[in-house]
């Protein structure tokens, strides 16, 4: 479950990347530019290319259009990229091996290099051999194919029957609390904690024949649900069963700032005490 909720936040930050208008390439997906938290969310970072898939100069900040240089240098992360890599402009598919290698690499949890600074193919080969679950292999080297062009999608990726699940009724219901919370108090389940009455019934269920069954407000822990609600905030469990329905502008912030020309003036100089002082 660590691992399935591991790759849908990685998936779910990449499907939103590459659906922007441009679409972002991170560049630099690898298990040292991926950070996971003492709550389990996942945060991708650690000097990524993000580059645009523009002819033209992209609408990015000077800093993240101007190459870095990244750990490719480093022969222990070489094994993170593509063949294609290098040889032509990088697209989309690049970061789908990366992750492809990412997800390996969580599954067993280290791809051994028999004492090599760099990783082989056959210690690559050994680790894919070594997943019990076919799904999960399938999904992997789907992510591992060498043409570019037969790789999935990341939002695909999502829909692959090893993540895909349907969401509970708690999930979905606690995504559109999240949504519609600015319409509602900060601490609103404390305060409904306040106005319940916890001997009464939550929820029941009737069987014919035989006794049912019932749910009392004394029996939820508010503490969890309130915990939960936070882990839904975060992007712990984020919902993926649903397509874009179309692309994503670019993230204001890494759009140009557009200047204003009545503030683009010369800068004034700082005014400096004269010194009146006598000796």
């Amino acid at each position: 479950q660590a691992w399935k909720r591991w790759c849908t936040q990685i998936l779910s930050a990449l499907s939103f990347l590459h659906s922007c208008e441009p679409p972002i390439i991170h560049g630099n997906l690898t298990s040292d530019t991926i950070f996971i938290q003492h709550n389990g969310l996942i945060k991708i970072g650690s000097e990524p290319r993000c580059r645009s898939l523009l002819l033209h100069p992209p609408a990015l900040p000077d800093d993240l259009r101007s190459p870095i240089r990244i750990e490719r240098e480093e022969l222990r992360n070489l094994h993170f990229f593509p063949p294609e890599y290098g040889q032509k402009a990088d697209g989309t598919a690049v970061d789908i091996f990366s992750f492809g290698m990412c997800a390996l690499e969580m599954a067993v949890l280290e791809i051994q290099s028999n004492g090599d600074t760099r990783v082989s193919e056959e210690a690559i080969v050994r680790a894919r051999h070594s997943l019990d679950d076919p799904n999960m292999r399938e999904f992997i080297l789907s992510c591992l194919t060498l043409n570019p062009d037969k790789r999935p999608t990341a939002n695909s990726l999502l829909f692959h029957r090893v993540l895909f699940e349907v969401h509970s009724l708690k999930l979905l219901a606690a995504h559109c609390f999240i949504n519609n919370q600015y319409l509602m108090p900060e601490n609103v389940v404390e305060e409904k904690i306040k106005e319940l009455d916890l001997n009464m019934v939550m929820a029941e269920i009737r069987r014919e024949g035989r006794p049912g069954a019932q749910w009392r407000y004394s029996e939820v822990s508010f503490l969890e649900l309130d915990k939960f609600l936070e882990d839904v905030r975060n992007g712990i469990y984020p919902l993926m069963n649903f397509a874009v329905s179309r692309p994503h502008a670019l993230p204001r912030v890494l759009s140009q700032p557009q200047e204003d020309p009545q503030k683009a003036k010369t800068p004034t100089p700082e005014p400096f005490d004269v010194e009146t002082r006598k000796v």
